[in-house]
């Protein structure tokens, strides 16, 4: 198991004691801690039937790099492909996205919230290969 998809797990057990069915993010520091993913443009959800990556199509070889375990659809419109391929009804949204694509996501879905990002206390602690990289930046070893 990746760093990462450890990470997607244990959001995923903080999310079951929720009343939402899926988090949506379209901040590009989380989307990289869950998935590895470091391109400028992606949404991503996780769900608990699998999570979701929706990014446009000129991030199809990086996601194919660097993303693992994930759902990908290539899709300029990722509030839209969302909508047409998760099969929830409650989401939680996190304060990343902007209000036009909020409205668009009440179009699919039966309950939107906005709410804290289920995984900005995860991303305070640092695990072992966090910490060595920020040691290697830092100039040790």
């Amino acid at each position: 198991m990746t760093a990462a998809e450890g990470r997607r797990s244990a959001a995923a057990a903080s999310m079951r004691l929720s009343e939402h069915e899926a988090f949506i993010t379209a901040d590009l520091a989380t989307i990289r801690y869950l998935t590895g993913f470091s391109g400028s443009s992606a949404v991503l959800a996780l769900c608990p039937h699998g999570d979701v990556l929706v990014s446009d199509h000129r991030y199809a070889e990086q996601i194919d790099a660097e993303v693992h375990g994930v759902d990908v659809v290539l899709d300029r419109n990722a509030i839209s492909a969302l909508g047409q391929t998760l099969t929830v009804n409650r989401v939680l949204a996190d304060r990343s996205l902007a209000i036009r694509a909020f409205a668009e996501l009440q179009k699919s879905f039966a309950l939107v919230e906005i709410g804290s990002d289920v995984v900005a206390d995860m991303r305070a602690v640092k695990d072992a290969d966090e910490i060595d990289f920020l040691y290697f930046m830092g100039g040790g070893a």
